[in-house]
């Protein structure tokens, strides 16, 4: 099975948003301030990969090919 498997790692990423940033408190603990965006664009990454035959929600077999 193994020699038939394949992994994926989706990413995406933010578009700049000057809100969106890691900085330390007084105390110099990190402090993150973070809201999502572009996430329309992720959503349709992901969908343009699960229509795709390597996807475990589409067809996870190819068609076999004469060698």
């Amino acid at each position: 099975m193994a020699k038939h498997s394949m992994d994926f790692w989706l990413t995406s990423e933010d578009l700049p948003d000057p809100d969106n940033r890691v900085t330390l408190d007084r105390d110099g603990n990190i402090v993150l301030a973070y809201r999502p965006n572009n996430e329309t664009a992720h959503e349709r990454l992901t969908a343009k990969l699960e229509a795709t035959s390597c996807w475990p929600t589409g067809r996870t077999t190819r068609p076999r090919t004469s060698a």
